[in-house]
């Protein structure tokens, strides 16, 4: 099942002003998240006293 990812335009504008690189390297980590976001390989973890989770790509 293929999920819906929303990205702010906040976030966007953020992404957009980021090297080529590392932009792709982000697209590709949201790719996978749409994909299946129960996929062990995402760094993922929930965000404490927020209903929000974090994505971790590189370091």
């Amino acid at each position: 099942m293929r999920y819906t990812l929303l990205i702010k335009k906040q976030a966007k504008k953020v992404l957009q002003s980021l090297p080529k690189a590392e932009r792709n390297r982000i697209a590709e980590k949201i790719h996978w998240l749409g994909e299946n976001p129960d996929n062990p390989s995402l760094d993922i973890k929930p965000l404490q006293g927020q209903p929000y989770y974090r994505l971790r790509v590189g370091q």
